[in-house]
């Protein structure tokens, strides 16, 4: 086994090598640079150690640091589909590289190795867990809770409204008393969907598109108001689901709304909101929106974010301070500290750092030691 050189220098001062000696192996210290195991072992003899310690050392050391950049990764790709998980690499990088990472056939990123691969599969096994756990916690809150109705009717728009506690919001609440129908009692709409056995995220939306969300709330709804909520037919067939047709943008064809999103590194929800929020969302179904429409469309800004400055780091541009960090494999926290205490934050974000600057924010920390930047 090899040994990296960041890590023996670790090693070397945490053994109280001389400083001459850690002069000279700083010399050569270069994240690729690795030192051979005979080596080690004459390093070893001369420092009165065994070699298998520093060996050890360093398997222990690239696990931890292993995860510790896998957790950053993993994180920046589930909740925002940025890192080096998102991005489709024509060569691998050096980054990629020194993360274990290797391109597949289609050209993204996946672990190096088997062991690797575990390592991911297993942190991906403890997200997938706590975020079905928080599911179903949300959903025994609000599903079974009196305000279920709230709650259904605002995540089928795909919004989020606070409920603010006032006079005229508890007006609109429905009383508690029984749903009559046809003469019979009902504690309540989840009892009357369990009973007819349909979903009460159905009769509720019938209810609102009807317009008769104030009766229901005041508890007026009349038995032929409730018969028409009840046995409404189902809706008329405008021909199977495939009948959207394929979308057609700048010569290219999709199938549909999720391939275009792909092809253009946005998530479906993403160009589902921005299309519904310009209601254009049934023209894009119907292959009804042009080539200027849709560029308007794709390269929108989100409303609740500036376009950032680009940053161009060894030729590559970055569009943040995070997206840096994402793809170096640093926390955002840990490299905007960094840059915060060298007084350097504003000028990286304007892009008025040297490349030479930045290789001193963007080194791992030594193992065990937290790292801190001197300011000039």
């Amino acid at each position: 086994m090899d040994l990296l050189a960041p890590f023996l220098i670790s090693d070397l001062e945490r053994h109280g090598a001389s400083q001459e000696l850690i002069r000279n192996a700083q010399s050569l210290k270069h994240s690729a640079f690795r030192y051979k195991q005979k080596d080690i072992e004459e390093l070893s003899r001369k420092l009165g150690i065994e070699s298998q310690e520093l060996m050890d050392g360093h398997v222990q050391y690239m696990t931890s640091r292993f995860t510790r950049k896998m957790s950053g990764i993993i994180s920046s790709y589930l909740m925002k589909d940025t890192g080096h998980f998102a991005i489709q690499c024509t060569e691998l990088c050096r980054e990629a590289e020194a993360l274990s990472l290797k391109r597949n056939r289609e050209g993204k990123l996946v672990p190096y190795s088997a062991a690797n691969a575990v390592a991911v599969d297993r942190m991906l096994d403890v997200v997938i867990a706590r975020a079905t756990e928080l599911k179903n916690r949300i959903a025994d809150e609000f599903f079974n809770a009196e305000t279920s109705s709230v709650f259904i009717e605002q995540r089928e728009a795909g919004t989020f409204c606070p409920e603010k506690k006032t006079k005229k919001r508890k007006a609109r609440r429905r009383k508690s008393s029984p749903i009559y129908v046809k003469g019979k009692p009902y504690a309540s709409l989840t009892e009357l969907a369990q009973q007819t056995g349909k979903a009460e995220r159905t009769l509720y939306s019938r209810i609102r598109d009807k317009g008769l969300l104030k009766a229901y709330q005041t508890n007026t709804m009349t038995d032929e108001n409730w018969n028409s909520v009840l046995s409404e037919p189902p809706a008329p067939n405008k021909g199977p689901k495939a009948a959207n047709k394929p979308i057609t943008y700048k010569g290219d064809s999709y199938p549909t709304l999720n391939h275009l999103a792909e092809a253009a590194n946005l998530t479906y929800s993403a160009l589902y909101q921005r299309l519904r929020h310009r209601e254009l969302l049934e023209k894009a179904r119907c292959n009804e929106l042009s080539d200027m429409d849709w560029e308007k469309v794709l390269n929108a800004i989100p409303p609740n974010r500036k376009a950032d400055v680009e940053i161009v780091i060894n030729g590559k541009g970055y569009p943040s301070v995070a997206a840096v960090a994402t793809y170096f494999g640093l926390a955002e926290s840990t490299l905007s500290e960094r840059l915060k205490q060298a007084d350097k934050l504003e000028l990286a974000k304007e892009n008025k750092l040297t490349e030479e600057e930045w290789e001193l924010f963007l080194v791992p920390p030594h193992p065990g030691r937290k790292q801190t930047t001197t300011k000039e």
